[in-house]
């Protein structure tokens, strides 16, 4: 079970594309893909997969789940300026059961289906940006303390 996205061309040698004029024999070109996973409602977490980046436009996205077909979710497809396709699939998922799923296209630019594992979350900048923060405001500190010792031993106001 997949959904099967795609916009359906006349066939080899035809011109279309969303009116780009680019021909339905160019090369296949296979898509960037990515699987993530965001706060849905209480209890629920949200998995899209997304395709990027691919030519010709037919597609099929299904998610697994250890190993066992889960569905293959709400999803669409659409053209980019540059004649290529990008598509995503959104499935809706427990709540700490995220890992437990995987992505699958199928494309003709794909030897053999691609499977994807769900991204893990970016590690927070927050104590980076907080380490950076500090340091400069110790630096600034102690400069001012250096000037202030510099003036008093000097004896200036």
């Amino acid at each position: 079970m997949g959904l099967a996205l795609g916009v359906h061309g006349p066939g080899l040698g035809g011109s279309w594309a969303w009116g780009l004029g680019l021909s339905a024999s160019l090369s296949a070109e296979p898509p960037s893909m990515r699987l993530k996973a965001r706060p849905g409602s209480p209890g629920f977490s949200v998995l899209t997969c997304s395709a990027f980046s691919f030519y010709p436009p037919e597609l099929q996205l299904r998610f697994v789940r250890n190993g066992m077909a889960a569905g293959s979710g709400e999803g669409d497809i659409g053209p980019n300026g540059d004649g290529s396709f990008h598509a995503w699939s959104s499935l809706t998922v427990k709540s700490g059961d995220e890992h437990h799923y995987c992505c699958v296209v199928q494309h003709a630019g794909l030897a053999q289906p691609l499977t994807v594992e769900l991204e893990s979350p970016a590690k927070s900048s927050v104590p980076v940006v907080g380490i950076v923060i500090g340091f400069l405001l110790l630096m600034t500190v102690a400069a001012g303390g250096a000037l202030l010792w510099r003036r008093m031993r000097k004896g200036l106001p």
